[in-house]
């Protein structure tokens, strides 16, 4: 009975451990901002990759978004159908790029614009979203799903500018 209890609370100590080296994480991000240098936060697992992605749905100004047109993992997909139905609702606007030569489920409308590039050395399982200050990089394979968010104007100009290089020479 002991030798249970000891072990219950070693698992208690390490769930406790994770959540402080999680706060620890966004706390730094928060110091780093207040003394101007860029803010990164770190996410992992199905509701890391949903938190991450619904930072977005906070933006003021319209998100630009490069990706591959699928995710290979089905959580990913679930997990996106729904962000698109509340990015829809709160009409924010979206730009994005899609790479490879496939189709794709994603449709235009009054809020979304959509163009490809097929270039193959670009296609990945991961999403660069640039909104605001904010760049964020999500990355989903059937094993793992990472993201991070890098709050920086410099480092968010920079990607804008990217992108918008790259949209005139995209296709409808």
């Amino acid at each position: 009975k002991l030798l249970s209890l000891v072990e219950e609370q070693q698992r208690s100590t390490a769930l406790l451990a994770k959540e402080m080296e999680s706060t620890i994480s966004q706390l730094t991000g928060a110091f780093n901002l207040g003394n101007a240098k860029p803010g990164v936060r770190f996410f992992e697992g199905k509701e890391g990759l949903k938190q991450a992605l619904w930072d977005s749905l906070d933006a003021k100004s319209t998100i630009y978004t490069m990706s591959k047109a699928n995710y290979s993992n089905p959580f990913a997909q679930e997990i996106d159908q729904a962000y698109v139905t509340e990015r829809l609702r709160r009409k924010i606007k979206k730009k994005m790029i899609l790479f490879g030569n496939v189709t794709t489920s994603v449709l235009p409308n009054e809020l979304t614009e959509v163009k490809k590039i097929n270039q193959a050395n670009l296609i990945q399982d991961i999403a660069v979203q640039i909104y605001d200050d904010t760049v964020s990089y999500l990355t989903i394979t059937n094993e793992t799903a990472v993201a991070f968010l890098i709050k920086n104007p410099a480092i968010a100009a920079y990607h804008r500018a990217v992108f918008e290089t790259m949209w005139p020479q995209a296709q409808y």
